[in-house]
This record gives C-alpha cells, structure tokens and sequence, in this order.
C-alpha cells in the first residue's frame, strides 16, 4: 500500500490542478494575428510565448519513460516508496504534454493552470524521495551516529517541511492565477515565491546534511568507506542521492529568481530557460534511479537477513545468522566443516530456521 505522502503527493496535485481548471476565472480575448504572431504581445498570453510541440513532445516521452524504468525497478526490486518518484514523473509528463494541447490556444487560462500546477508542484515528490532515501540508507548501514539527526527524525522534518511547502506554493500558484484581479496575482506570486525559496532552504539544508554525513563515514568508518568492492557498494548509491541534489537545487534556484522576476520577468517569457534550467535538470535528476534503483542496494545480501543487520563494515551480524549456522562450543572449524559437508545433501528441507533476533519463523 502506498504511504500517507505518496497519496498526499497525487491526490493533491490531482486535485489542485482539476478544481483549478473548473473554477478559474477566464476572460474573452478576441482572437486575432497577435495571438500567434506576436505573442509577447498578447496581453491573454499569460506565457508570452507559443510552446514548441516538438519539445514538449520530447520532454513528455522522456519523463514517461523514465516513470517506467523506475516502475520496473519497483517491480524487481521492492521500495514501495519509490513511488513518489513515479507519480511526481508522470505528473510531470502530463504538464508538459497539456503545454501541447495549450499551443492550440493560448488564451485557454483553465489549460494554462493545469500545465503551470504540474510542472511546477510535481517535483515536490522527487524531493520527498530523497529525504526517505537518506534515512532508509543510513538505517541500512546502521551508521545513525554519523549524522547530526536521527534518520527517522530526518525524514519525518524534511518531509514535513517538503509539504508544507507544497501547500504554501499550490495555494500561491491558485491564487496568482486569478485573471482580472492584478492584486490578487500579485499576492498570488509572492505567496508562491514564499514556498519556493522555502523549499530551496530545506533542501540546501539536506544536502549539507547528505555532505556532512558522507564525510564522517569517509573519515570515521574506513573500512565501510574503502572496503572491498562489494561491502563499499552502498556508496554508489550515496553519489546518486547526491547527483539527484545537484539537479533539484539547480531547479530550485532558477524557479526562485524567475518567480522573483514576476510572471513578465525575463526568464518567465523564454521558453529555453524552461528546458534548460527546470526540465532537464529535474530530468538527469529523476533518471539516475533506473540504474542506481535504491532496491538494489537496501535489500539484505543474505536470504532472511534483516535489512539493518550489518555492522559498520557492511558484514552480517552474527545475530542475524540462523542458529545451526552458529558454531557450538567444543567444537573447531574443521569439524563444523565435516558436519556441513556430511549434511549437505539435506541442506535446505529441513523446516524453517529459528532466528536469534531479526528472526523469521
């Protein structure tokens, strides 16, 4: 079953965008040359731009595509919470391919706040994945003392302020809608401005925190850091977390400055920056979880064995080793390896184990 943030993260933007584009306000444009041969002055052009289809068209596939890799690995893999990552993608999908049906007619505001709702409230669940991926990650190597906050505490802050934030930027981007009231949108954008540098802190924030976590374990823990190739593993999934940092502050930032701009603002007017700096950043960001699917990495190494059951160097505690597998006292190692040759042949029907602690029976 999906958790409370990843129905919180559809239903929201689902809603939000659907009552938008049923109760916004609209006003009668006359169609005329200006619509599509100048739209920077079409005063009922709320982007001053026609949308290129064939980039839309691009950006659409891309992010749909990569919604299904990652459903792939779900699928493979386990990490149910990665599905905020997939909805966020198709959500994102979605805005851009609403920009498509919004070239047919610029002055259609119910369509305008749809495709501006998606695109700009989706990424809030990429966000959120890598606030959980952080503590899921850190729990798995049970290296909590090497960071400042306690890995449930850190997720539980970070998600909350990650919604908080939402709220505050789809009640800014409802009200800054609002046509026929200048004040209003106004108001609107500020509100929406407020959520956006909001977000941007709490994420600058993370990723010091990721830093800074990386670091202790890079100088306090140098087996698990530079181990053998298979118990420093984990770490490429560390350098994913953190290129998906670099994307989403990349994100963050443009949004702020072109939100301070206003909606006429340089930035908000040319369509390239869109792609350049929101889209493709969001996207590289988004598609490195195909490859690096967190799944991979979180599941126990050993058949049974409880996902938090390794010590600092990333070997299974002797805990989580079902019982027979123990040595009894009195015996040796070469005797322990007679009796598993000689009980080879039966190895694997006999019943089910008694686990010491992070037991199945």
């Amino acid at each position: 079953m999906a958790s409370p943030l990843q129905r919180l993260c559809s239903v929201a933007i689902l809603l939000l965008a659907t009552a938008s584009s049923t109760f916004a306000r609209t006003i009668a444009c006359p169609n005329s040359t200006i619509q599509f041969e100048r739209p920077d002055l079409d005063i009922c052009n709320p982007l001053k731009y026609t949308p290129s289809v064939s980039l839309a068209v691009v950006a659409t596939v891309l992010y749909a595509l990569t919604a299904v890799g990652i459903s792939y690995g779900l699928y493979r893999h386990g990490q149910k919470w990665m599905l905020t990552m997939i909805i966020s993608c198709l959500c994102y999908a979605f805005g851009m391919g609403i920009r498509i049906l919004f070239k047919q007619d610029t002055h259609a505001t119910g369509v305008y706040i749809v495709l501006y709702l998606f695109t700009t409230l989706s990424p809030c669940g990429m966000l959120a994945t890598d606030y959980i991926l952080l503590g899921r990650l850190v729990r798995h190597l049970g290296m909590d003392k090497h960071l400042l906050i306690n890995a449930r505490k850190t997720t539980i802050i970070f998600v909350g302020s990650d919604i908080a934030t939402f709220l505050v930027q789809a009640a800014g981007g409802g009200v800054s809608t609002a046509k026929g009231n200048p004040e209003l949108v106004v108001t609107g954008t500020k509100i929406f401005l407020a959520g956006i540098i909001l977000q941007l802190i709490s994420f600058f924030f993370f990723t010091m925190l990721t830093l800074h976590f990386a670091y202790n374990v890079r100088k306090h823990e140098p087996a698990l850091w530079s181990g053998t190739k298979e118990d420093r593993r984990w770490k490429q999934l560390l350098y994913a977390l953190l290129w998906t940092c670099v994307g989403f502050l990349i994100r963050s930032f443009f949004r702020s400055v072109e939100l301070s701009q206003g909606y006429g603002g340089f930035l908000a007017i040319h369509e390239v920056y869109i792609y350049a700096l929101d889209t493709l950043p969001l996207f590289v960001a988004a598609i490195i979880y195909i490859p690096f699917y967190p799944g991979r990495y979180l599941r126990p190494n050993t058949a049974g064995a409880h996902p938090h059951a390794y010590d600092a160097n990333g070997v299974l505690k002797a805990h989580a080793v079902p019982d027979e597998e123990l040595p009894l006292e009195g015996t040796t190692p070469q005797l322990e390896e007679e009796k598993s040759r000689d009980g080879s042949a039966g190895a694997g029907e006999g019943g089910k184990r008694s686990w010491k602690r992070f037991g199945r029976k």
